[in-house]
């Protein structure tokens, strides 16, 4: 069931050590509140900024104030993206989104527990980019995945989503 694979994401990385706002913690210590879990890189041209948008827009659009819940901007270049880049990036954006750092085998671990593919693409003028995984996991209060929202949905289904995480009630369907 659909549940099931979703309940295989993100397990066994608890213990993983990531670095958030310049502060060393573990995996399973960001739980305790719902969260939108994603993975980019700061330097991205242009799907992780409309990432960041969408989701800011959806908890907007909702009325949910920002504390309600986290998203989690999990880096894949973790050589630009120190923690301080991460919080410079991040501050351009309004809502609650933190970066979060790891470097290789803590970040290979977190990638893999959500099935999450990154691969540095050299360009032509000797910089490279990052082609990556654009799934947002969405994650609730015990760190359970439980649901997705795939790159490109339209915002009534990010809103739609975003409300089942939180418990709000859906608004009612369109007449028609």
């Amino acid at each position: 069931s659909i549940e099931q694979d979703l309940a295989a994401l993100g397990r066994g990385i608890d213990d993983v050590a990531i670095t958030t706002a310049g502060e060393a913690v573990r995996w399973g210590e960001l739980n305790g509140r719902p969260r939108a879990v994603f993975f980019g890189f700061s330097n991205c041209p242009m799907i992780c900024p409309v990432t960041i948008w969408e989701l800011t827009h959806a908890m907007s659009v909702i009325g949910a104030p920002p504390e309600s819940m986290t998203f989690d901007f999990v880096s894949v270049d973790p050589a630009r993206d120190t923690p301080e880049r991460l919080r410079a990036y991040l501050t351009s954006f309004d809502g609650p989104t933190r970066g979060l750092h790891a470097e290789g085998e803590a970040l290979a671990r977190i990638a893999r527990s959500f099935e999450v593919t990154y691969r540095r693409q050299p360009l032509e003028n000797g910089g490279y980019t990052i082609d990556h995984t654009a799934t947002v996991f969405l994650l609730d209060r015990q760190g359970a995945v439980v649901d997705v929202i795939a790159y490109g949905s339209p915002p009534e289904v990010i809103e739609r989503r975003l409300r089942a995480l939180l418990g709000l009630p859906q608004p009612p369907a369109p007449p028609g």
